[in-house]
């Protein structure tokens, strides 16, 4: 229910500024843009996941995906009206304009007058899926995380859900949009015009 997600406006009002012309960007921009200006500033995050192989993390004593991380990411922009397209299971995994296959995104366009701008962490993958139907191939995790053996996930996967994968599996670059909602700075720290209207251009109004 959109109505009791937590958002901003639930503790502040809409209109929140002692700058009239600031407040007129809350209509169409979130909050979270100019209060946000990086994610992972503290610790690094996730941002790849290579399927094709896996790495030791010594720390959890697990094997994962090779993951590649990083720190001080600047978010991706895109128009979002609260709701979101997700690949369904078992569909052919068709990549998009980008080269990959679609994940998981935001919805709504600078046409859609409940949609604002909104960050994101763009986060990409190396995915397995079946060539005789080309659906993304979900990986049995335990097997990863306690041998490593990413075939041997991958097969395992597959026969879960009963796939054969008669032409075998080859890999795919997929792609998804997370929201970005926490690690909020304080005001003083906030965007300013210049670095969205100015030289900066951190937004791509074309």
């Amino acid at each position: 229910d959109l109505d009791v997600v937590v958002a901003c406006a639930n503790c502040h009002t809409s209109t929140p500024h002692k700058s009239a012309a600031v407040n007129q960007h809350t209509a169409r921009v979130n909050c979270t843009v100019c209060h946000i200006q990086t994610f992972a500033r503290h610790k690094s995050t996730d941002m790849f996941r290579d399927f094709t192989e896996s790495e030791l993390d010594v720390v959890k004593r697990l094997y994962e995906p090779k993951i590649t991380r990083e720190s001080d990411v600047v978010p991706e922009y895109r128009f979002f009206n609260g709701y979101s397209t997700f690949y369904q299971l078992g569909m052919a995994a068709v990549p998009g304009e980008s080269g990959r296959v679609l994940m998981s995104g935001p919805l709504g366009s600078v046409q859609d007058a409940q949609a604002k701008i909104s960050p994101f962490k763009h986060h990409q993958a190396l995915q397995p899926y079946d060539r005789s139907t080309q659906a993304i191939i979900p990986l049995n995790m335990g097997i990863v995380f306690q041998k490593g053996d990413m075939p041997a996930a991958i097969v395992a996967g597959a026969a879960k859900l009963g796939w054969t994968l008669p032409l075998g599996y080859d890999f795919i670059p997929t792609e998804r949009y997370m929201q970005i909602n926490h690690t909020v700075n304080p005001a003083e720290n906030a965007l300013t015009c210049n670095d969205c209207h100015g030289g900066k251009k951190l937004l791509d109004f074309d």
